[in-house]
């Protein structure tokens, strides 16, 4: 092998040293973004199911919450008081406001397809309830209207539960 002897040959080996550097910083760049967006998903399903979570232990907790819940499953609100439809329409939208969340991470690929889609069944039986006690006004009022519209068109075909 020829040793170099001028400075324009150590350039020449200076630059295809630096040229594969940089391709195998490239390579560990790569691999390191996949592994964060990896932790960065499940860190939003974990959070997302953290939400729901946080709801069903205050219906189980709360028996006048549980009750207006089991109002709002059955579909017959009719017996509740102003205070109970206010607590219905609270729980109601913190539902929805998680959904809503599940939505946009989805849609920013912060969320698995198949967690989208077994939330998206719970929303739209949800949302069939939501509409036949009433409540879509305040389900607009609340949520963005990208939501609402998706919702509203992706739910038309459920048959309520």
């Amino acid at each position: 092998m020829k040793v170099p002897r001028t400075l324009s040959e150590w350039s020449n080996i200076a630059q295809i040293v630096s040229g594969v550097a940089v391709i195998v910083t490239l390579v560990f760049l790569i691999l390191g973004v996949r592994e964060n967006t990896e932790v960065v998903r499940q860190s939003v399903y974990a959070s997302n199911q953290s939400s729901f979570n946080d709801v069903q232990i205050a219906l189980l907790t709360d028996s006048d919450s549980m009750r207006v819940w089991t109002a709002f499953v059955s579909m017959d609100t009719t017996g509740l008081d102003k205070l109970d439809e206010q607590r219905l329409n609270t729980i109601v939208v913190l539902f929805f406001r998680s959904f809503e969340t599940a939505y946009f991470s989805e849609r920013n690929g912060l969320l698995g397809e198949e967690e989208w889609r077994r939330l998206a069944r719970n929303a739209c039986t949800n949302f069939v309830r939501v509409g036949a006690t009433g409540r879509e006004a305040l389900l607009k009022a609340i949520l963005s209207v990208e939501f609402m519209e998706h919702i509203t068109s992706t739910c038309l075909e459920v048959e309520a539960p």
